[in-house]
Parts: structure tokens; C-alpha cells; sequence
């Protein structure tokens, strides 16, 4: 393989992702490549994911938008947490040796991973891939199957339990 970018892996956050980095790493000791670590946190209004934890504590609990406001500060403090682990796991990544740098994206997981991947140059995308049933693409989608069909480079999709 011709690799003339950095590795981009495309991470759940789950327990799972172990094999998934494990691979990526692998490939780029061999590559001498630089990994990218992207999390894309899948929010329906982008511009909540960095709202105060404490956006709901004034409110009054006959005010109509306190469920609304309880949603965005769980969704945002979800979105805090995912933060810290995905730095966490670059943390490890140095301690190894290895150069890493840890994203953290809202949108659209396929695209926006198709995205920093044009935008970084990458020669690899290393992304996780469930074989769902075809009732479980329609509802949950394949975020692999979107980073496959628009990828501008090479991409590895490892198998993920379902």
C-alpha cells in the first residue's frame, strides 16, 4: 500500500474500539505514520454540545423548555465525558510512543470523518463495521458504509460485534 498521509481512526468510545486501535496502531508502526483519533458526537443542534452543566439550574419547573434544557445539558455533559476518554486514549497511545492526536467532531459521524480526512490528507481510514440485519441499517444506519462511499483514501473496516 501506497501511504503518504496519516492514519485516521474513526472511534465509538465503546469497549470495542480496543481492537480497532490495536490494528490502527499496528499499521501505522509499520506505515510510520501519525494517527488521528476522530469521535464524532452525533447531535442533532451542534451548537449545545458545549453548553454549561448548569444551563437548566435556574429553571423554573413550569417552564415548558425544561425537559428540552435537561436533554441538551445530559447530551452536553455525554459529549464532556466522551472528551476526556477520547484523550485519554491518546494519552495511552504517547506513553507507547506512538504520535497521536484526539478529535472530537459533532455532525454526522461518515461525514464528517470523510471530511477531516480530506482535509488532513490522510492515507488511511481505519473504521469499525457491525453486520447488522437489514431492519438494523434502516434504522441505525452504517456510519462504515458512508466513510466507505465517499472516502478520498483507502479504508480498513474491521469487524465489531454487533
Amino acid at each position: 500500500m501506497n501511504q503518504t498521509g496519516p492514519i485516521l481512526v474513526a472511534l465509538e468510545l465503546a469497549d470495542a474500539d480496543r481492537h480497532l486501535i490495536e490494528i490502527a496502531t499496528a499499521h501505522a508502526r509499520a506505515l510510520s505514520a501519525k494517527l488521528y483519533l476522530i469521535h464524532v458526537v452525533a447531535v442533532a443542534d451542534q451548537e449545545f454540545v458545549g453548553m454549561p452543566k448548569d444551563m437548566a439550574a435556574g429553571t423554573s419547573a413550569d417552564d415548558p423548555e425544561v425537559g428540552y434544557a435537561y436533554d441538551r445539558a445530559m447530551e452536553a455533559e455525554r459529549a464532556r465525558e466522551q472528551h476526556a476518554d477520547l484523550g485519554a486514549t491518546r494519552a495511552m497511545l504517547d506513553r507507547e510512543g506512538l504520535e497521536a492526536t484526539a478529535l472530537q467532531l459533532a455532525g454526522v459521524p461518515g461525514e464528517k470523518v470523510v471530511e477531516e480526512a480530506k482535509r488532513l490528507g490522510a492515507g488511511l481510514i481505519v473504521a469499525g463495521h457491525r453486520n447488522r440485519t437489514v431492519l438494523g441499517e434502516m434504522v441505525f444506519g452504517s456510519t462504515s458504509r458512508d466513510i466507505l462511499r465517499a472516502a478520498p483514501c483507502p479504508v480498513l473496516l474491521v469487524p465489531m460485534p454487533a
